[in-house]
């Protein structure tokens, strides 16, 4: 599990993920260079909010033989809806609304333009992003949910308030 915490102001910040991949048979690389690219799709646990990103690779993705250094940039905030964007995410920068609870799906694939999971080869591994954000963010604008508490009910006795349990 990983753990951001984010300011609001208007930059990205780059991010790196530790993960075993040669342990799940992955290879990055031939002699032309690297052939598969990293997907990470993000899925945020209580708004549902998906997206995808290429990660960075170079000429090859940094590793020991324990862990692969997987790169890639979150925009601290949407900055008047200009971050959030396909050709951001192509290069390996993405914007996940804060505060969230993201979960990280890995695949890998040839493309490096391609954005769509069901392309890809899914990797059998999953982690979590947790992201805090320290200030408010005029700019964020997370599909939240909101709950309204009422403090009276539209049923009255004279409107046959059994109607809210089925009788007529």
């Amino acid at each position: 599990m990983y753990q951001l915490e984010v300011s609001g102001t208007p930059g990205k910040v780059g991010f790196d993920l530790y993960e075993n991949l040669s342990s799940l048979g992955i290879t990055d690389k031939n002699s032309l260079g690297v052939t598969n690219r990293i997907l990470l799709e993000f899925v945020g646990e209580t708004t549902n909010w998906k997206r995808t990103v290429i990660s960075y690779a170079g000429v090859a993705y940094p590793r020991t033989d324990r862990y692969w250094n997987i790169s890639f940039a979150i925009w601290e905030t949407n900055f008047l809806n200009t971050v959030d964007s396909e050709a951001q995410r192509i290069i390996g920068s993405v914007f996940l609304p804060q505060p969230e609870m993201y979960t990280i799906n890995f695949y890998y694939q040839t493309s490096t333009t391609n954005l769509d999971t069901s392309n890809a080869t899914k990797i059998d591994l999953t982690s979590r992003l947790n992201t805090e954000r320290v200030v408010d963010d005029a700019w964020n604008q997370a599909p939240v949910s909101k709950f309204v508490e009422y403090t009276d009910n539209d049923l009255t006795p004279g409107n046959n308030e059994n109607m809210q349990y089925g009788i007529n």
